[in-house]
């Protein structure tokens, strides 16, 4: 830490980095037979083993640092079930319309059409 404050760097230390609620709306189990019964049956033709929903709503709406806490809010689950395959997981944020200003700000193109793509058309 002295060779920042010999620059005159500003040092935050022990920086509180989340807030409450660290819940997750909802956390599902898919046995592979129960993903591909879903497919069939729902908009929700892309889950894995694990599937973690966020439900959002005008009073509540996903907005970019929401989609930020969503997702390390998903990395900590995966810390406390010891998961460490991204393609065991999907994580899901359920909204009332189309999030359209949030889906062009996420960075990773790959993502963002799969985001796209799960949307209902209209």
């Amino acid at each position: 830490m002295r060779f920042f404050q010999k620059k005159k760097i500003k040092i935050n230390i022990e920086v509180e980095v989340g807030r409450l609620p660290r819940t997750i709306d909802v956390a599902l189990l898919c046995s592979p037979k129960e993903a591909e019964r879903l497919a069939f049956s729902s908009p929700f033709i892309f889950f894995a083993r694990h599937n973690l929903l966020e439900f959002k709503s005008p009073s509540d709406p996903l907005t970019k640092d929401e989609y930020k806490r969503i997702i390390a809010r998903a990395y900590l689950y995966m810390a406390e079930v010891g998961l460490d395959d991204l393609s065991m997981i999907t994580v899901c944020a359920v909204t009332s319309g189309k999030p359209v200003k949030v889906l062009n700000k996420i960075p990773d193109p790959s993502l963002r059409s799969e985001l796209a793509l799960s949307l209902p058309k209209g």
